[in-house]
């Protein structure tokens, strides 16, 4: 059903087929694709580049991931008109400052909205996902090569958020924002951070800001998103912008 990948981007390929699988009607929502091994080995590609197009699938909400069971496919025909220039264009290089900026203007309405529209349910849910990624930070400190799936928990974090908001169009921008949060400079860049000083600080602020959503604060969890946002951008912009300038 998968063909051997060509030189193209293996992660933007992978998008490509399971799009066009059920834009022709071989895929059918509900379906579950094969195991993370199977499909490496299908598409001759490596399990990281299947991981990460997974995840960019189940944030475009082509795929949905459902723990221990697998991913399965979440629209029908009708639903797939995704427009593959957009796709191509979000999974290339930008600037990590335009990255930083669009989620300065996004995420506080995000958080606000969330704060007022979030429902009983998706509070469990986001309990659960706050739960996860402070047990993920807890085991860095003895396993430290599991940062990468932090860092997947973190943007998890920030997607519901985002997903509570009950707005589709700020949601499709969001979604879009965590695609590029995965360029290999920014991962680079917050790997070595993580790996350096810890998430301690991190998770302090991220239940700050779980804490006065679930509580139907509005207005304190903008501020405390905005404690959060300045931190990554003196924390971890500005030594970009420093080796920018020193020509590293």
């Amino acid at each position: 059903m998968f063909k051997q990948l060509k030189t193209k981007k293996f992660n933007e390929q992978i998008i490509d087929q399971i799009k066009k699988l059920i834009e022709d009607g071989t895929l059918k929502k509900g379906d579950k694709l094969p195991p993370e091994r199977l499909l490496a080995e299908q598409f001759g590609s490596s399990r990281a580049s299947i991981r990460e197009a997974m995840s960019a699938l189940d944030m475009m909400g082509i795929i949905e991931s459902r723990s221990g069971s697998g991913n399965y496919i979440k629209i029908n025909i009708e639903e797939s008109a995704i427009d593959e220039a957009m796709i191509g264009e979000l999974l290339t290089h930008h600037s990590l400052f335009d990255i930083y900026e669009a989620r300065q203007e996004i995420e506080p309405s995000l958080v606000s909205l969330a704060s007022v529209r979030k429902t009983d349910k998706e509070v469990l849910e986001f309990q659960e996902i706050l739960k996860k990624l402070l047990n993920t930070s807890k085991n860095l400190i003895k396993n430290p090569e599991n940062v990468n799936t932090y860092m997947e928990e973190d943007i998890k974090f920030h997607l519901k958020i985002a997903e509570m908001a009950h707005n589709p169009i700020l949601f499709k921008f969001y979604a879009s924002i965590c695609l590029l949060l995965r360029e290999e400079t920014w991962l680079e860049l917050k790997r070595a951070d993580i790996l350096k000083n810890g998430t301690q600080q991190t998770e302090i602020e991220h239940i700050a800001i779980a804490d006065t959503i679930i509580s139907g604060d509005a207005e304190q969890a903008k501020k405390n998103l905005h404690v959060h946002l300045e931190r990554i951008r003196i924390g971890l912009l500005s030594k970009l912008e420093n080796k920018s300038i020193k020509g590293i």
